[in-house]
């Protein structure tokens, strides 16, 4: 019974998160920016799509069945959510840490596979990364879990919620890694077109891995505001239930955004 719970469990989460394998036409359009897309193009699109999604649906799997196996085995049961028992007893925060991990294998890959044979750079100038709200955001979410898990450490409170804050920071680790491996990554002299196609993968990638670490971040600090000591006022708790509940709410909105798969709303033409 337990097991077909998580199965079913795992199924549900990773659809959720990473969508099917399969690459439609419109999710071809919608990395390109356009319909339609030229056959040659349309193939390196595709390619790109399906390695990622398999990437992510392995590293998701993995992290999700991780925490089944580690939760039945030390607790005897395992969540999907945020405050009870351990994180790394949580579908959702191994299933994610897998899918950020995962995300960096298919990055690298695609920096092997494309390296020049030559070592002919291009000179065009590379387009300078973004600095807004999501590049910057989780950053800043994981310092703020940082500071009140250590700030409850210092006084004498445990050290369990400083302990989940500091993996935020190894969440944010993996994601500038990945970055790295997306706008660092040498580019051969081109044609116009396997520019452009360059340039779009790299710009998806991209909004697909901040929205990632925006996800890893918030559901961070649910589990650290979620394992703080109990407080005595009503309020502060009715506050922090919350709270948490908003994190994982913004985690589960920012898992859909972030899945390799064209948007209900897209239409050619739009960013």
């Amino acid at each position: 019974m337990i097991a077909g719970i998580a199965v079913v469990l795992l199924v549900v989460f990773m659809v959720g998160s990473v969508g099917t394998v399969k690459v439609s036409d419109w999710d071809v359009g919608w990395l390109a920016g356009t319909t339609p897309v030229a056959a040659d193009e349309a193939h390196v699109y595709r390619r790109y799509l399906l390695r990622l999604r398999r990437h992510r649906l392995v590293g998701g799997l993995f992290g999700a069945a991780f925490a089944v196996v580690l939760g039945l085995s030390w607790y005897g049961w395992f969540t999907v959510g945020i405050g009870q028992g351990n994180p790394l007893a949580d579908v959702l925060f191994c299933g994610l840490a897998g899918v950020q991990i995962a995300m960096l294998s298919a990055e690298t890959f695609r920096l092997r596979a494309v390296a020049s044979p030559l070592h002919v750079a291009s000179l065009a100038p590379r387009p300078a990364p973004p600095h807004d709200l999501v590049v910057w955001g989780p950053w800043a979410v994981t310092l703020a879990a940082i500071a009140v898990g250590v700030g409850f450490a210092l006084a004498g409170d445990g050290l369990v919620p400083a302990a989940i804050a500091l993996g935020g920071v190894v969440f944010g680790g993996v994601k500038s890694f990945t970055q790295r491996a997306i706008t660092s990554r040498r580019r051969p002299v081109m044609s116009d077109a396997a520019h452009r196609v360059d340039g779009r993968l790299r710009i998806i990638a991209r909004r697909s891995v901040d929205l990632t670490n925006v996800a890893t971040s918030v559901l961070t600090l649910g589990w650290t505001l979620s394992k703080l000591p109990q407080s005595r006022s009503p309020v502060v708790e009715i506050g922090r239930f919350f709270a948490v509940t908003g994190c994982l709410v913004v985690v589960i909105v920012t898992m859909r955004r972030c899945a390799p798969r064209a948007p209900r709303h897209w239409r050619p033409g739009a960013p």
